[in-house]
């Protein structure tokens, strides 16, 4: 039997870096972590912070990209759908990233 994997550096839990924010399934977060308890899910609605966090993360990567690309001539169509095809391949890697950003963000606050 293997020893269980330390759990990345964002995927820690804030409070006691040991249990997982997100465990089995690739986009299946905890409601509390396994080690400690602290509660990942405390009202419903809370994931409209780490929705917004995850849009703005997208603009960051997308808005670069949209003036790069017009910057060196490329068609109008490519200059939209470059990005776009690069925020869906991205958007499954970005929520979870928002995600866990969230709940780390929301541990420090509410300290």
């Amino acid at each position: 039997m293997s020893a269980p994997s330390r759990p990345s550096l964002l995927n820690g839990c804030p409070r006691c870096r040991r249990g997982r924010i997100i465990e089995g399934g690739f986009m299946r977060m905890n409601k509390s972590c396994p080690e400690c308890g602290l509660l990942f899910e405390r009202e419903s609605g809370q994931h409209l912070g780490a929705a917004a966090l995850a849009y703005a993360l997208g603009a960051a990567i997308g808005l670069p990209l949209f003036f790069v690309l017009l910057m060196n001539r490329a068609t109008p169509l490519q200059a939209v759908g470059v990005p776009t095809l690069v925020l869906a391949a991205l958007s499954p890697i970005n929520v979870r990233l928002s995600r866990q950003l969230w709940a780390h963000f929301l541990f420090m606050i509410q300290r």
